[in-house]
C-alpha cells in the first residue's frame, strides 16, 4: 500500500472523500488560521477525490514493534512506516492520545482513527456522496449546509447531565468516531467502522492474587517513569486525594533536572475548600517541595467564562473550569506538559454508583459473607457524610443507588420532552463516559495553550491491568481502590492513603450563578430563550429567584445550580455556533 500523508495527534484535521477541492480548502483555512497565533504548521494535500489538511502539534504517541518502543514522535514518520507494514492492527498498539487520518493514495481510501478514551475529538458527516471528516465541530458550521440541533441529546442533557457515547453529538448531521474506533471512507462512503480494541475483560468477585500489590506498584512506577519528560519544565495538578498525589509522589522518584512543579487551585467562597486543603499541605510537607495555589476570584470574569466556551465543542455537564484555570498559569509559567490522576476512580472502582454496582453483583451471586463484610464497610467508610446537612443527601442518593432512578425535571417543556425524550440507547463505553467527557474538554483546553496533558492512569498497558483486576483488589471491607491503597504505603501521607471520603466540586457554582446576576438573567429573560420551545421557562425564572433570595437548602442549592448550569451552558453554545455560522455568510 503507498501511504504518504498523515495527521498525527493534531491540533486539527479535516478531511473531505468524494468532494470538490473547494469545499476541502474553505474548511482547511477555517481550522489552519486559528493554528497561526500559536506558531504551528498546516499541511495541505490532494489525491484524486480524497483531500487532506492538518495542522500539526507535538504528537506524544508512542508505538511499539516486537517490544521495542519507538518514543514520542511529532511528526508522522512512525505511524506511516508502522500502517505500512501492520495495517490497522498497528491501531491497537498505540498509546496517548491521539485523532489522525492517514491517505492511502494507492487505495485513495481514507483511515481516521481516534484514541481509546477519546481524549482528541474527531467528527464526521455525511452528505449526497460526500464524506466531510474533522476534529472541531466548528469546521462544519463554516460549511453552507443546513444542521439541525440534537432535540433527542439536548433531552437527554437537560434531564441528566449525560452524553452517552452512541456516536451522538448535538447535531443531528454530525457524528463522532467512537473512542477506539476507526473508519475506513472511500467514494462509496464509510466502508468500514471497526473497534481495533478488544473487548473489556471483567473483574470478577475472586481473592486478590499475593503478588498483585507488587504487579500494579511495578507496572505503576514504569507507566510513569516512560512518561516523565527527559526535558522541560512539567507540573502535576493536585486535589487533596489519592489519585494526583500517587502520581506526583512516583515522578519524584524519577526527577532528574528539579523541573517537576506542584500545582493545586483554590476558589474564593468554595465551601470545600477548607476540606481538602488540610491533606494539600500534608502532602507538602511528605514530599518537601512547595505548592503552587492557584486562587480563583469570586466570581470569575464573565468573558473568562465566554473565553472558556471558546475552547470546548459541545456543552458539557460539569464545568471544567479548572483546567483552563491551570493551563493559562501553567503556559504564563513556560509549562510544557502537566500531569493528573484522572482515570482511577473509573478503573479502581472509585465511585459510589460503581460500588453500589459491587453489592448488586455479590447479590446475584448469593456471596453473602462478602455482601454483608462490603455492606457494613460501605456505611462505616461513609460514615463521615453522617451530619445534618448531608443527610438529605444520602436519601437521595440512596434511592438512586438502589432504583436507579431519573429524576424528571420541571426545566423542560412538557411538550418537548413529550416529543423529544426518547429511551437512550447505551453502549460498552458509557461505563467511562465520565473520563471520556473529561479528557475530550481537559485535552482541548490544555492544547490550546501548548500544554500536552499526560494522565498515567490512562495508560493502555496499566489500564488493561486494571481491568482485569478481581474485585477484591478494588474493594474490600467498603474501602474503594483498595489495592491502590496498599500501593501507595510510604509515599503520600497517611492521612490521604486511609482518607475515605469523596470531594465534591470545589467550585461554588451556585455562589457564582448569583453574582452573574445580570449575565444570567440577560440569558433567562432574552427573546430567543423564550422562544427555543425546550424550556419551562417559568419555572426556570422562578427556580433563579428563589436561589437569589437565597431560599433553598444547602443541598437544593446545588442541585439547582447544576440544572441552571446546564441550561446556561446550552444556551451559550447555541449562541457561539449561531455566532460562527453568521461569520461564514
Amino acid at each position: 500500500m503507498e501511504v504518504k500523508e498523515v495527521g498525527a495527534l493534531i491540533s486539527s484535521v479535516v478531511a473531505i472523500v468524494g468532494s470538490d477541492e473547494r469545499i476541502a480548502r474553505t474548511l482547511f483555512q477555517s481550522l489552519s488560521s486559528a493554528m497561526k497565533s500559536r506558531g504551528q504548521t498546516g499541511a495541505y494535500k490532494a489525491s484524486g477525490n480524497v483531500v487532506l489538511g492538518v495542522t500539526f502539534a507535538d504528537s506524544g504517541i508512542s508505538i511499539s514493534f516486537d517490544g521495542h518502543l519507538f518514543g514520542q514522535y511529532p511528526d508522522a514518520k512512525a505511524i506511516i512506516d508502522g500502517y505500512r507494514k501492520e495495517g490497522t492492527s498497528l491501531f491497537s498498539k498505540l498509546d496517548g492520545l491521539f485523532a489522525f487520518c492517514l491517505l492511502d493514495e494507492r487505495s485513495n481510501i481514507l483511515v481516521a482513527v481516534r484514541d481509546r478514551f477519546g481524549g482528541r475529538p474527531l467528527y464526521y458527516m455525511r452528505f449526497g456522496q460526500t464524506t466531510i471528516l474533522a476534529s472541531q465541530i466548528n469546521a462544519f458550521l463554516a460549511l453552507d449546509k443546513p444542521l439541525k440541533t440534537n432535540k433527542g441529546l439536548i433531552c437527554e442533557y437537560l434531564l441528566t447531565g449525560n452524553h452517552l457515547r452512541n456516536g451522538q453529538t448535538f447535531y443531528e448531521e454530525i457524528r463522532e468516531v467512537l473512542p477506539g474506533q476507526y473508519l475506513v471512507v472511500s467514494d462509496n462512503g464509510i466502508t468500514a467502522q471497526e473497534s481495533y480494541i478488544a473487548p473489556n475483560r471483567k473483574s470478577t468477585v475472586n481473592q486478590t492474587n499475593r503478588n498483585s500489590v507488587k504487579e500494579f506498584s511495578a507496572l505503576f512506577a514504569k507507566t510513569v517513569q516512560k512518561m516523565v519528560p527527559k526535558e522541560g519544565r512539567y507540573a502535576t495538578c493536585l486535589s487533596g486525594g489519592l489519585d494526583s498525589t500517587l502520581v506526583a509522589s512516583t515522578i519524584q522518584e524519577f526527577e532528574s533536572n528539579g523541573d517537576h512543579k506542584l500545582c493545586s487551585v483554590v476558589f474564593k467562597g468554595a465551601s470545600y475548600k477548607e476540606r481538602e486543603l488540610p491533606y494539600i499541605e500534608d502532602f507538602k510537607r511528605h514530599i518537601g517541595k512547595d505548592v503552587n495555589y492557584l486562587e480563583v476570584p469570586f466570581p470569575p470574569s464573565w468573558s473568562d467564562i465566554e473565553d472558556y466556551f471558546g475552547q470546548i465543542s459541545e456543552p458539557a455537564s460539569q464545568i471544567y473550569y479548572i483546567s483552563y484555570v491551570i493551563s493559562k498559569k501553567l503556559a504564563n509559567d513556560k509549562i510544557n506538559v502537566v500531569f493528573a490522576g484522572h482515570g482511577a476512580d473509573d478503573f479502581m472502582l472509585g465511585l459510589e454508583w460503581q460500588h453500589a454496582e459491587y453489592l448488586r453483583e455479590l447479590w446475584r451471586r448469593k456471596d453473602v459473607y462478602r455482601l454483608i463484610r462490603e455492606g457494613l464497610g460501605f456505611l462505616i467508610n461513609q460514615a463521615y457524610l453522617l451530619n445534618a446537612q448531608n443527610v438529605k443527601s444520602i436519601g437521595t442518593s440512596a434511592k438512586r443507588i438502589l432504583f436507579k432512578d431519573l429524576e424528571i425535571s420541571p426545566i423542560l417543556s412538557k411538550e418537548f420532552m413529550r416529543e423529544n425524550c426518547k429511551k437512550p440507547s447505551f453502549s460498552e463505553l458509557d461505563s467511562i463516559s465520565g473520563i471520556i467527557d473529561y479528557m475530550e474538554h481537559l485535552d482541548r483546553v490544555f492544547a490550546s495553550k501548548g500544554i500536552e496533558s499526560l494522565n498515567p492512569f490512562l495508560d493502555k498497558e496499566l489500564v488493561s491491568y486494571m481491568q482485569i483486576l478481581p474485585s477484591d483488589a478494588k474493594i474490600r471491607w467498603g474501602t474503594k481502590k483498595y489495592l491502590l491503597r496498599k500501593i501507595a504505603k510510604g509515599l503520600v501521607p497517611e492521612s490521604i492513603r486511609k482518607c475515605k471520603r469523596k470531594f465534591g466540586s470545589a467550585i461554588p457554582l451556585a455562589g457564582w450563578l448569583i453574582a452573574w446576576k445580570n449575565h444570567v438573567e440577560e440569558i433567562l429573560y432574552s427573546a430567543e430563550f423564550s422562544e427555543r420551545g425546550y424550556y419551562n421557562v417559568e419555572n426556570i425564572r422562578h427556580a433563579y429567584r428563589r436561589m437569589l433570595d437565597r431560599q433553598f437548602d444547602p443541598v437544593q442549592e446545588d442541585i439547582v445550580a447544576s440544572q441552571l448550569w446546564r441550561v446556561i451552558n446550552l444556551e451559550l453554545w447555541l449562541r457561539k455556533s449561531l455566532a460562527i455560522r453568521s461569520s461564514h455568510g
